[in-house]
């Protein structure tokens, strides 16, 4: 709207501003924490407010697995905040987050479109899924001891304030099995306490024990966690493919390789002849092309304006401008033959001679539909802009 002072959307750089991405990666991705005060309360005004927060429990009224009632000194989750349908019921909910116990929201960018951008701003980053948590804390109350995570997480404080403590790092880089068990050793000493205020930010790589307990006011922060991709998922990818090929490596056990007298030498030296036989035959790219078509077509089909987009699609033309949906996750291979391009759950095939207007479509910030490259008339541009257009990827201006 003319007159209307806008900021710019959500990307993953402006959540991490004003610290760039360059140093972000090499100074604090899945190595240290990053700690950002802004000294803008309303920094985040744009994505979430406590009013989205409470018209959601009261509206959608969350089930099991949507919502949870934590509180420290309870020694576990509430469960009366279910209603007889076992779904929320708002006025337990606040009764119970009265009585102090943090309401937490499970999967939120499924229900907020402005969480959903955020995660699609994030995963064009960095290869990976993304979720979205809520934890809505009364003041002066604990949801969770001291604990680590099996994911790095971007903590965002959208509302009052957190007194966060960072412990050290008991188990480096954990896997998803190699979750926090409550019944360990308890964390060593502090190794930093901050406040968290509205518009700060905390980024926490999974392993780094901490804490948190809100101030004297209500605490609303997104938990924006990343689900990763690491270099042992691709190892077994790679692995799993070389034992489809080998009769080898899908041998039995030598018999009774339990029991007591078991030849141990005979079996590790066939053991480390098969694992040198995996080394010569495992194949990076193969391995690595399966987990990007994974993570492509396994993306969220996020559309917002689709159905606009496709109302009017009979009046697109050649000199239409048109413009790639922001954060679009795809991948094209074309030959002379065909062009192959996967985006979320779509995968289209069209003829080999529509690959530079394909490619030129979904790179250019904005274009005209007539002036795309390649043999295609304007006529033929036309139709492969709205069939673009009907399928998500992009959008008329």
């Amino acid at each position: 709207m003319h007159g209307t002072l806008q900021r710019p959307r959500f990307t993953f750089d402006r959540l991490i501003a004003p610290v760039g991405r360059a140093a972000f990666m090499a100074g604090h991705y899945e190595r240290k924490p990053l700690i950002l005060h802004r000294h803008d309360p309303g920094y985040y005004a744009d994505l979430l407010d406590l009013d989205d927060v409470w018209t959601h429990i009261e509206t959608h009224c969350p089930g099991p697995g949507e919502i949870n009632l934590i509180k420290l000194a309870s020694g576990g989750c509430a469960d009366e905040w279910m209603g007889v349908n076992r779904r929320a019921d708002p006025a337990r909910v606040a009764h119970l987050f009265t009585q102090g116990w943090t309401i937490g929201l499970n999967r939120m960018h499924e229900h907020l479109p402005k969480l959903a951008a955020l995660c699609a701003a994030a995963e064009a980053v960095f290869s990976c899924p993304f979720q979205t948590n809520l934890y809505l804390t009364p003041p002066d109350a604990q949801g969770f001891t001291a604990h680590w995570d099996t994911h790095d997480v971007f903590v965002l404080q959208v509302h009052g304030s957190k007194d966060w403590t960072l412990y050290d790092t008991q188990v480096e880089l954990p896997l998803v099995g190699q979750s926090f068990d409550e019944h360990k050793p308890a964390p060593g000493p502090a190794t930093a306490s901050f406040t968290l205020r509205a518009g700060d930010l905390l980024y926490c790589p999974r392993g780094l024990m901490h804490s948190a307990q809100s101030g004297p006011d209500t605490s609303l922060h997104i938990t924006f966690g990343m689900m990763g991709r690491t270099w042992s998922d691709l190892v077994l990818e790679a692995v799993s493919k070389v034992v489809l090929a080998d009769p080898a490596l899908r041998r039995n056990l030598p018999p009774g390789f339990a029991n007591p007298g078991f030849d141990m030498e005979a079996a590790a030296a066939e053991f480390s002849g098969l694992m040198h036989r995996v080394a010569a035959q495992a194949d990076f790219s193969p391995a690595l092309a399966v987990m990007r078509d994974r993570f492509i077509t396994g993306q969220a089909m996020r559309r917002p304006g689709q159905m606009q987009q496709a109302a009017h699609l009979d009046q697109l033309t050649a000199a239409s401008q048109a413009a790639v949906r922001p954060d679009l996750v795809w991948h094209l291979d074309a030959d002379e033959d065909e062009a192959r391009l996967a985006c979320g759950a779509n995968v289209l095939t069209l003829p080999g001679f529509t690959a530079a207007a394909l490619q030129a479509a979904l790179t250019c910030s904005s274009f005209t539909v007539g002036d795309l490259p390649g043999p295609l008339d304007r006529d033929g541009k036309v139709v492969l802009v709205r069939r673009l257009i009907r399928e998500g990827m992009v959008q008329a201006l």
